[in-house]
């Protein structure tokens, strides 16, 4: 029964400290030491990404403390996590799908519509052009300033947008604004969230293609970009 949670008194469990004797503590039989003070309310965490939260009332009397529990199933809300190109295709079906699994997701659009149409529990849409050092500057504060001072876990480099020309005919703005997305928006956005990152020891995702590893006929311009 090493892994069973047990709960109770400092005095039942037979905690040696004398002070704290009626402090009610909860954990494992495996790890003592690393027992926790039972608040108003606590998240126990499991493997599948969820956490059972536990309310308890306690009052005083002769046999020591009457505690009342009820336990409701809900995702853990610790981290931050950056979805860029999150408005439609990949994007919008990667930042759904880690909202789904607990993690605060600020998942990037261009337009309002999109905002709204993606909007939901664990999932904050913000305006977001990978090209624009302002919108990338907002993104940065609004990290830096969550009012949970949530963890940022991790960058899924994501955004792209697709050209299918000859070389020949492409002009060189179109190039020039094919790399920008493709390619220096996604180092722009690394680098302005690397310190982030580093404090939390997160992760760095790029969102490629195929056309990265072939280039197909009339698509030279893209593959080159990715």
């Amino acid at each position: 029964k090493q892994n069973q949670l047990v709960w109770g008194t400092q005095r039942e469990l037979g905690f040696k400290d004398p002070h704290k004797q009626n402090r009610l503590v909860w954990g494992t039989r495996r790890w003592p030491e690393e027992w926790s003070v039972l608040g108003p309310s606590y998240l126990l965490e499991d493997n599948s990404g969820s956490a059972v939260r536990i309310d308890h009332r306690t009052s005083e009397s002769k046999r020591g403390y009457i505690v009342t529990m009820t336990t409701q199933t809900e995702p853990l809300r610790r981290e931050m996590l950056v979805v860029t190109g999150a408005s439609t295709g990949i994007g919008a079906a990667t930042a759904r799908e880690l909202a789904r699994r607990g993690f605060h997701v600020l998942a990037g659009v261009r337009r309002g519509t999109d905002a709204d149409a993606l909007r939901a529990t664990n999932l904050e849409p913000v305006m977001l052009d990978i090209t624009n050092e302002a919108e990338i500057a907002a993104l940065v504060e609004r990290i830096t300033d969550d009012p949970e001072r949530r963890p940022l876990r991790a960058l899924v480099n994501n955004a792209g947008i697709g050209v299918n020309a000859p070389v020949e005919v492409l002009p060189l703005s179109e190039w020039r604004r094919l790399f920008d997305v493709n390619l220096f928006g996604h180092i722009a956005m690394t680098q302005a969230l690397l310190p982030a990152l580093i404090e939390s020891r997160g992760t760095v995702v790029n969102i490629t293609s195929v056309g990265g590893k072939v280039a197909m006929a009339t698509y030279g311009p893209y593959a080159g970009s990715k």
